[in-house]
């Protein structure tokens, strides 16, 4: 097709829209608008002018270009065609359901007078899109309609038979048909709103035009994270559409100018879909939007959109939940901080809230199975403890961490986290503590420190796979023989082998026993204080056989123990910043110069248990140093025993008392309650010269012999002790003089069977018990028997009474022998024990006896001939019988008479165990087994004797007696590498002995 170009050619503005040029193009030429379009043969004579203006195709350009002399691209740029498809969206802010083009412009066009009046009449591209509002040049908001018609401009092309009249309303003045004049309102004078240079919406429309020209935004919160200008119309669509849509009107004072606000009331009410959207409308959804999208980091802009939902009353995510996209980055980070404050805790961290820009949790699991593997059951002290200080207890805190880290970006649920972890425990106590947390003024930082650990776990490789070593079998971790070794090599009690036990497996597991034993069970009482025990060497000394035990198990390159460096937490203010080394030294102190318990320590220095726990496993207080030793020479330690003896002895009154006032080595010992050994050693500390042969210079009289062991009924041991000699010599004496010697069941005779006893045997006692005493414990052991009738069993009193079962047998069993008949009909299935006729005579007389206040001890003791049946020696003064404290309350009997003869009722307390009972009845019963208990931690009794500073024969006396005593063996005999051990009742035996020393003895 052969085109004729134009006689006058006129090149369009910079910014003009095509039909404008074109229809200044016609009245420069004087023609009629249809005149110049069939002279261009490419565009439509009717209809509307959406076609060319939108979808101008390149052949068409180059016809265009050919008649008019200007450059295609210069037609292209006069066009829509490079517009994002959101450009003329907007006011899909106002009518959320209004059907649009593919384009989304509306029909028509706005207008700035002020520019129409400038240039001619003509009409700027820009002024095509709905966003476009408000005219940066003048500083006032579009015009949308002719002023007096109120027709919509540029909605239809020109009328073909008109020439173009630029800067005048081209609609016609009256509806019909056929020729109608035009309206030719002059549109330059049209009334428009001012704004000003500094108006916030005249800022908005400035953005908005750069973010066009770029393609990209970059401002305010898409700073960090720009995204397509696309995108970025989106949001501000989605967001306007919330202040015009989901907000009250009273609320938009707070983010808009006042006259903005008067225009919006004046223009605001509904239009009809074939009508632009009044430009005062789309500045109030713009602005707006854009003062919270402006913020200058996300965290501020979720601050100020969660300001609206407190002036609106509804929440962030309703007012969000109509978006017809899916947001930018940025913009939906802006939707979850807003919702930060109405979040859990849990929520927080899947999300992300706290750090740059907030996410949706990743659905991969990938990061998830990483972390399992790295973490504990129970987040690592030197971690919780900083992140947590006093806001809860370590014992929820540190399964609450642990759940916390791996909850961070991902959307496990909580119950599927505790399970992976293996952690006993509901998602509800978790809940708790993390709630406590949030409520904490620390819990950003808290949240922060939480996050940072967690990326430092998945960006670092394993240290310890804690998964499998929680799989691991425990049944023979820490055997007794080995942690006997361990207590020698670090001085250590040997008792709590069971807690060393729970200690290393919490190590090795990463898991707390508190997680399945509450802080105040007996079990978790006892860990609670084992820290008091641990010193710097005795951990070393556990740490190096844990490690042992890994390469037994086949993990030889995993560290025991290991936690992440803290210096992730540097520059946050947590909780626990207060727990520093001042207050790790001042438990240190109190613990060990103070000597005072670990939750005495604690409140003291006003730290939690719980923390105090957990420092001191980490940094044990240093074992406290000895007192130095009075001029050790020969000991070969300074034990205990010869601690006491130096303290007692000062050189002084040592040589007064063995050098000017005779006394023997032993009888010096007795006074001061150690073994003549220690004694000896101390006299040659001191370099006080022994005697040699003391004992076979010792003069005996025949006749004073005689009427000690035969008259007074003495015991060889009595009388040995009394002259200072051996219980051997007096013997030899005995047949060298000629003297019969008693036979040991001699106290069975009927002339000598009341004699010396603790207790006036006569005609005021109820005769069925007087046979039971005829042993001084006969009282009581008549006590014990009324105690059993309690109880259904023998097993069920054993138990109830911390007693073997053979223990109560035989006692019962010495009643009955005593008396001739049998106390009890055993307990059979379905029918518990029950006293015999003779029984309840028996356990009727004992109450009765009970009740007029007990038997009535003698003002004086003697002894009796050693017999199986005896408890041992009586001392002169019948003050110092002992009585059984572990008898249960229940049980009241009375002490020796006051001075003035009136008998004081005393009940025992119930703390010392009743399994020891037969030994302390002895004077020197509590001294006894604390020897035994050390004895037990060594291979042997000559090892014991040397680290004890003790004779062996003293340590088989004492575990002889004992014997005795529980009626049953504490030892199995060390034999050639194999070392002596304790049975199982010498185990129970040690266990009641500890228990009894926690308490501070009897």
């Amino acid at each position: 097709m052969t085109v004729r170009s134009l006689p006058l050619r006129l090149a369009p503005r910079p910014g003009e829209a095509i039909d404008s040029w074109l229809e200044a193009l016609a009245a420069h030429n004087d023609v009629a608008w249809g005149d110049l379009i069939a002279a261009t043969g490419v565009l439509q004579m009717h209809g509307t002018r959406r076609t060319w203006l939108h979808c101008l195709a390149a052949d068409q350009a180059d016809l265009l270009s050919a008649v008019t002399g200007v450059h295609p691209d210069a037609i292209h740029a006069a066009t829509l065609a490079g517009d994002p498809e959101i450009a003329g969206d907007v006011d899909a802010m106002v009518d959320a359901t209004a059907v649009f083009a593919p384009g989304g412009r509306v029909s028509g066009s706005r207008f700035c007078p002020a520019c129409l009046a400038s240039t001619s009449g003509r009409w700027q591209l820009s002024w095509r899109r709905s966003w476009t509002f408000a005219c940066t040049t003048h500083y006032c908001l579009l015009a949308t309609s002719c002023p007096v018609c109120q027709a919509v401009q540029r909605q239809r092309t020109h009328s073909a038979n008109k020439v173009p009249n630029s800067g005048h309303c081209a609609a016609f003045s009256a509806p019909g048909t056929g020729t109608r004049p035009l309206c030719g309102a002059d549109l330059t004078a049209t009334p428009v709103l001012h704004l000003g240079r500094g108006h916030p919406a005249i800022a908005a429309q400035k953005l908005l035009t750069e973010v066009f020209a770029a393609g990209r935004a970059t401002f305010g919160i898409y700073h960090r994270y720009p995204c397509t200008a696309n995108d970025a119309l989106l949001d501000i669509r989605d967001l306007g559409r919330v202040f015009l849509h989901e907000t009250t009107h009273a609320a938009l004072p707070n983010y808009l100018p006042e006259d903005l606000l008067t225009e919006y009331d004046f223009t605001r009410e509904p239009q009809s879909i074939r009508r632009p959207t009044p430009s005062a409308v789309n500045a109030v959804a713009v602005t707006a939007a854009l003062s919270i999208l402006r913020q200058p980091s996300i965290a501020a802009a979720g601050t100020a959109l969660h300001t609206l939902q407190a002036l609106t009353g509804q929440p962030v995510a309703s007012m969000l939940n109509n978006q017809t996209h899916r947001p930018s980055v940025a913009f939906d980070a802006t939707g979850l901080s807003a919702q930060e404050p109405d979040l859990p805790a849990a929520s927080q961290l899947r999300y992300g809230l706290g750090t740059a820009c907030p996410r949706r949790p990743n659905t991969d699991r990938a990061r998830v199975r990483d972390l399992v593997s790295k973490l504990p059951t129970t987040l690592w002290p030197e971690w919780s403890i900083r992140l947590t200080g006093r806001v809860c207890s370590q014992y929820m805190a540190q399964p609450a961490l642990s759940v916390a880290v791996l909850l961070g970006d991902t959307d496990l649920p909580t119950d599927e986290a505790l399970r992976l972890l293996g952690i006993p425990l509901t998602a509800e106590p978790i809940y708790d503590a993390l709630a406590a947390l949030k409520n904490c003024p620390d819990w950003p930082d808290i949240r922060k420190a939480v996050r940072r650990l967690s990326d430092h776990l998945y960006g670092h490789d394993l240290v310890i796979d804690y998964p499998r070593r929680r799989e691991l079998d425990y049944d023979h971790l820490l055997p007794e023989a080995e942690w006997r070794q361990i207590c020698r090599n670090t001085a250590s009690n040997v008792l709590g082998a069971h807690v060393a036990r729970r200690y290393l497996r919490e190590r090795l597991t990463g898991t707390s026993s508190f997680c399945a034993n509450p802080p105040h069970t007996t079990s978790s009482r006892s860990l609670n204080r084992f820290p008091r025990r641990l010193t710097p060497k005795l951990r070393r000394e556990l740490l190096r056989y844990a490690a042992q035990f890994l390469t037994a198990h086949g993990i030889p390159h995993e560290p025991v123990e290991w936690r992440p460096p803290t210096h992730a937490l540097r520059g946050l203010h947590l909780p626990g910043d207060e727990f520093d080394t001042d207050v790790l030294a001042a438990l240190h102190q109190g613990i060990r110069h103070d000597k005072l318990s670990l939750i005495d320590a604690a409140h003291r220095f006003d730290v939690p248990v719980d923390i105090a726990r957990h420092l001191l496993e980490a940094h044990p207080a240093p074992a406290s140093p000895r007192r130095p030793r009075t001029r050790a020479i020969t000991a070969p330690r300074a034990g205990p025993c010869y601690q006491r003896a130096a303290n007692a002895l000062p050189r002084e009154r040592f040589a007064d008392l063995y050098e000017q006032q005779c006394k023997t080595l032993a009888e010096i010992a007795k006074d001061v309650g150690v073994d003549p050994t220690t004694v000896a050693n101390l006299a040659r500390d001191y370099g006080i010269p022994i005697r040699r042969g003391g004992l076979q210079r010792v003069t005996i009289d025949r006749e004073w012999l005689r009427d000690q062991y035969l008259t007074q009924h003495k015991p060889t041991t009595a009388i040995a002790q009394e002259r200072g000699v051996s219980s051997a010599l007096i013997a030899n004496r005995l047949a060298e003089f000629g003297i019969p010697r008693h036979d040991r069941h001699a106290w069975r005779n009927p002339d000598q069977r009341w004699r010396k006893l603790p207790y006036i045997v006569d005609d005021r006692l109820p005769p069925v018990l007087v046979p039971v005493f005829s042993r001084r414990d006969g009282w009581l052991l008549l006590q014990h028997l009324a105690v059993l009738t309690e109880y259904r069993s023998f097993t069920d009193a054993a138990a109830a009474l911390q007693l073997t079962g053979e223990a109560i047998r035989h006692r019962v069993q010495i009643i009955e022998t005593l008396t001739g008949s049998p106390m009890f009909e055993r307990a059979r299935r379905g029918a518990p024990m029950s006293l015999t006729p003779a029984g309840r005579e028996i356990v009727s007389a004992v109450h009765d006896l009970q009740h007029a206040g007990g038997p009535e001890p003698v003002s004086t003791a003697g002894y009796l001939p050693p017999g199986p049946c005896d408890l041992g020696r009586i001392t002169a003064d019948i003050t110092k019988i002992p009585t059984l404290s572990a008898v249960p309350t229940v049980v009241s009997y009375d002490t020796n008479p006051t001075a003035s003869g009136s008998r004081e009722q005393r009940t025992y307390a119930p703390n010392t165990d009743l399994l020891l009972a037969p030994v302390l009845a002895r004077d020197d019963g509590w001294q006894r087994l604390q020897i035994f208990a050390d004895a037990s931690r060594y291979r042997s009794y000559r090892q014991a004797s040397q680290h004890l500073d003790l004779s062996i024969d003293t340590i088989k006396r004492t575990i002889k007696i004992i014997e005795t005593k529980m009626g049953t063996a504490m030892f199995t005999r060390a034999r050639t590498h194999i070392p002596m051990a304790l049975t199982p009742a010498g185990s129970k035996v040690v266990a009641a002995i500890g228990r009894l020393a926690d308490a501070d003895g009897p």
